[in-house]
């Protein structure tokens, strides 16, 4: 198995956070805090998962 990556623009990250939050269906702030009460279905918490990678790769400041 050969790994892989893929190289993201600031506007990739943006697209795919907008992505994920449309797929959530609700707003970040209350996928968080769904998150904090350990509300989260399976599909919300890899969805909140992925957007903490992608804050991460973009230096941004949220959780």
């Amino acid at each position: 198995m050969v790994p892989t990556f893929t190289l993201l623009s600031e506007r990739d990250i943006a697209a795919r956070k907008a992505e994920l939050l449309a797929r959530a269906g609700m707003p970040r702030h209350e996928l968080i805090a769904k998150g904090l009460a350990y509300q989260l279905t399976p599909a919300e918490d890899a969805i909140k998962r992925e957007l903490e990678d992608l804050d991460y790769l973009d230096g941004d400041g949220h959780e």
